[in-house]
């Protein structure tokens, strides 16, 4: 009676496993059909994104904003955290002058990655544009510029335009503090160099400013290559490599060096008073539009 009853308390008990054995293989099964299927459907949006993606990008080295920008905001559809098609949506409303736009793209892009020194400079690049009138802020440009610096303090590109941000408000000894720490790092800037020279004429010191002028000249003539340029001021880490180039993004003086290399060094004494007071009436109204938009 005894072996009996053990006999079939083992017989229930291999039931029982084999039953616990068959429905978590069932259930492994299932599962694991569904995780295939969502691969699947996972895999098709990547592929999808990038095809997008890689559309806008070809628009934009063709030099068609538009185009791109309908693309990369196709992508961000699909992708609404991928960062470079953020900065580049943003790169792209500015460029057709759609600045509220490039705003939004740019702070989403914060939003995905606070740490983003490009996302924070370009916004400091849209505050200072005089074409961006709605925008427009000395404030909010340094503050973004000093976000931009403090996530690595190694880029002297967010030092260039805080020095602009400081000369515009008349500023002349702290201008003249980050121009020389720009120069310091990068001895090739045009734009430090030329601005700097300005700080020296309106001090009157002009064997100072003529020099700074030359040097300006000189490297404007003898430009960086491709390969060694990442952009105004970059050093090292180069989190601001690849930044765009071209007349709406080179910073708000640039008007003023467009045409420095077409000069001779027996022009430069006379040039440099015309071009330098030129350069200090359209200051004056930059302080001035930057003084209204406070009050």
């Amino acid at each position: 009676m005894r072996k009996t009853f053990v006999a079939i308390l083992i017989s229930l008990l291999s039931l029982f496993i084999v039953v616990t054995v068959l429905k978590r293989r069932s259930i492994h099964v299932i599962t694991e059909d569904s995780n295939n299927t969502m691969t699947v459907v996972d895999k098709e949006k990547v592929q999808h994104f990038w095809e997008i993606y890689r559309q806008a990008t070809e628009y934009r080295i063709a030099g068609n904003p538009g185009e791109a920008a309908v693309e990369y905001g196709r992508a961000i559809d699909l992708n609404g955290r991928h960062e470079d098609a953020l900065y580049y949506l943003g790169n792209m409303k500015f460029e057709l002058g759609e600045f509220e736009a490039a705003e939004q793209a740019w702070k989403r892009l914060i939003e995905v990655n606070p740490n983003s020194a490009r996302a924070h400079y370009q916004l400091g690049t849209l505050y200072l544009s005089m074409e961006s009138k709605d925008q427009f802020s000395l404030d909010e440009a340094e503050a973004k510029f000093q976000q931009a610096l403090a996530i690595n303090k190694e880029e002297t590109t967010p030092l260039l335009r805080l020095g602009q941000v400081a000369l515009i408000r008349g500023n002349l000894s702290q201008s003249q503090r980050l121009f020389d720490n720009v120069i310091a790092s990068n001895y090739r800037s045009v734009e430090a160099h030329f601005l700097r020279g300005y700080i020296d004429w309106k001090k009157e010191n002009l064997e100072g400013a003529s020099t700074f002028l030359m040097k300006a000249v000189e490297y404007l003539k003898s430009p960086l290559s491709d390969q060694e340029f990442s952009g105004e001021g970059d050093t090292k880490t180069g989190t601001l490599a690849g930044l765009p180039r071209g007349p709406n993004w080179e910073g708000i003086f640039q008007a003023y060096m467009a045409d420095l290399s077409k000069l001779d060094e027996i022009d430069l004494p006379r040039e440099m008073h015309s071009r330098y007071e030129q350069l200090d009436e359209y200051i004056k109204q930059v302080r001035k539009k930057s003084l209204s938009a406070t009050t």
